[in-house]
This record gives structure tokens, sequence and C-alpha cells, in this order.
């Protein structure tokens, strides 16, 4: 019984260790919950990418 209890014990370090190196490689990265005010998350820059994609489109179809 100790083995599994030990066992059980080595998987939860072993997930603590992978999230806490999760959260390090995003804090690194600036993503996520960890980016900087101001810094774009890919949906924002990918929003904004299409919305200027979008008004020189606009734009040609004027002139």
């Amino acid at each position: 019984m100790s083995e599994a209890v030990g066992s059980e014990g080595s998987a939860r370090s072993a997930s603590a260790s992978a999230l806490l190196l999760l959260q390090a490689a995003a804090a690194r990265a600036e993503i996520g919950p960890f980016a900087r005010q101001g810094r774009a998350t890919p949906q924002a820059a990918a929003g904004r990418y299409l919305t200027a994609a979008r008004l020189i489109a606009e734009a040609a179809a004027r002139s």
C-alpha cells in the first residue's frame, strides 16, 4: 500500500513540476496571463491584422 501512495505522490510531484515549468515558459514568452500590459495576445493580433486588411481593401476599392 505504501508503494501505491509513493507512486501517487511522485505523479503529483511530477505534475506540479510540469505545471511550474509551463508557467515559467509562458512568463518568459509573455503570453496568456503573463503578457505585459499592451502586448497583444495572438487573438488580438489576428483581430488587428484582419481589421487593417479590411480597411486597406475598402480604401483600394474607393480609389
